[in-house]
């Protein structure tokens, strides 16, 4: 029940979709899981994430769209201005990296 509450909250206070969006998308998300209907392929900015099987990050991506957007949208900041080699040191799943490839600059 703590994790409910908890993703929730991070819905409520999650400037990238509307809470109602967000209960919606978090609702499949469950029936995803219930169903186990993995793989599957979540939209992250312009790329997509590959899920394999469920797990807390993939379903913040579901339900928000992104996994942190405060610093992902820090991070689309400090890109657009200032263009540079972006390395994801230690990535977990690779949701920033896919952020960073969507700016056609740092492709080489």
């Amino acid at each position: 029940m703590s994790k409910l509450i908890n993703t929730l909250n991070q819905i409520r206070s999650c400037d990238s979709v509307g809470l109602a969006s967000g209960v919606i998308r978090h609702l499949h998300w469950q029936l995803r899981v219930l169903f186990e209907r993995f793989p599957c392929e979540l939209p992250v900015g312009e790329s997509r994430l590959y899920v394999d099987r469920p797990g807390g990050v993939a379903a913040l991506v579901n339900a928000m769209g992104e996994y942190d957007y405060n610093n992902m949208n820090l991070l689309k900041i400090v890109l657009k201005q200032r263009p540079a080699t972006f390395v994801d040191v230690g990535a977990n799943i690779g949701s920033y990296t896919l952020v960073a490839s969507t700016f056609p600059e740092l492709r080489s």
